[in-house]
């Protein structure tokens, strides 16, 4: 995996379009330097969670009902739905759509640290087809698994995921960016803490912002502490 730095966002458009010319290249922003791990194996990744994730997605289908359509998505969409609405499940966010992802990196203007940008092009072996089986318990490997665009969340964001497991091999959930099969396909881009303000002020010139990324009423309400500086 290489790792660079970004001067701003016209540079890191640049970069984009000269480096990343393949079939498929999907993005991820972080606000902090930390593995590519899905949340459900942050805190614990040598601890085998797919009981226990199994269980949150019954309970989400009983309980959450009521916030959810008549006819009933299966396991890999309404995993997905819940991820965008803060679950912990073993899918990690990705972007078609590098401006996101920038966004994403830089957003929480700490200018005391550094946020992050992963480009990774996936083989055609590791993205799941539209036949992806009938679990996503029950996948192989990592793989990459593009969901029904099913909430405004990840329409405005133009949702991807990897789509980990937990290693028996290994004994834990491997991160992305230390997977031997994949990491040769992530490159890394480093942002500036003080230059987060600038490529912000340059993305909300092209409409990529709270309102747009979050597509709701929290994020036009975040928008507007943001243009209105009451949180700086």
């Amino acid at each position: 995996m290489t790792i660079r730095k970004i001067k701003g966002m016209y540079q890191f458009l640049d970069a984009c379009g000269r480096e990343h010319k393949r079939e498929l290249t999907l993005f991820r922003g972080q606000d902090v330097d930390k593995p590519l791990l899905p949340k459900i194996a942050r805190d614990s990744p040598t601890k085998d969670r797919t009981t226990h994730e199994q269980e949150m997605l019954r309970d989400l289908r009983r309980i959450g009902c009521g916030y959810l359509p008549a006819i009933r998505e299966d396991d890999w969409d309404l995993l997905a739905r819940a991820q965008h609405f803060g679950m912990a499940t073993r899918l990690l966010d990705w972007t078609s759509n590098p401006l996101a992802a920038l966004w994403f990196a830089a957003k929480d203007l700490n200018k005391e640290s550094s946020g992050f940008v992963y480009f990774y092009t996936p083989t055609k072996e590791h993205i799941l087809t539209d036949e992806r089986g009938d679990s996503p318990f029950n996948t192989g490997r990592t793989s990459v698994f593009r969901p029904t665009w099913n909430n405004l969340r990840i329409t405005a964001q133009c949702g991807w995921f990897t789509v980990h497991r937990f290693s028996n091999k290994f004994g834990r959930f491997v991160p992305l960016d230390d997977n031997p099969n994949v990491n040769a396909n992530i490159d890394k881009w480093e942002i500036q803490g003080e230059d987060k303000h600038f490529i912000i002020e340059d993305l909300d010139q092209l409409g990529v912002n709270h309102h747009t990324m979050l597509s709701d009423f929290e994020g036009v309400c975040r928008h507007l502490n943001w243009k209105y500086d009451c949180l700086r």
